[in-house]
């Protein structure tokens, strides 16, 4: 975790698992923006913009991951289906990359 990350959690659900990032309020992921690159291996993200959540403000993935943003959450999602069921819940959609 880098400076104003109040919190991350790991989840294993029935249907997948996903990573979450908590910043403290007021604080949102408003002003945060991802890339998404395909790479011969896999998928590639980098991250700019506030807050600055990772020291490497990248991360490379074998499989895509999905970007939910709630305020001052921020849901990583790597299942399709966990994503569908995540949505209506928490009422938001993913990220534009």
């Amino acid at each position: 975790m880098h400076g104003p990350v109040e919190g991350e959690a790991n989840f294993r659900t029935n249907y997948g698992d996903l990573d979450a990032v908590f910043m403290p309020q007021p604080q949102t992921f408003a002003d945060f923006k991802i890339t998404e690159l395909r790479e011969d291996s896999g998928f590639l993200y980098t991250f700019s913009g506030t807050p600055r959540v990772w020291d490497a403000n990248r991360l490379l993935s074998a499989r895509r991951i999905y970007f939910l943003d709630r305020g001052n959450q921020l849901f990583l999602v790597g299942d399709v289906a966990l994503l569908r069921r995540l949505k209506p819940a928490l009422q938001v959609r993913p990220r534009k990359l």
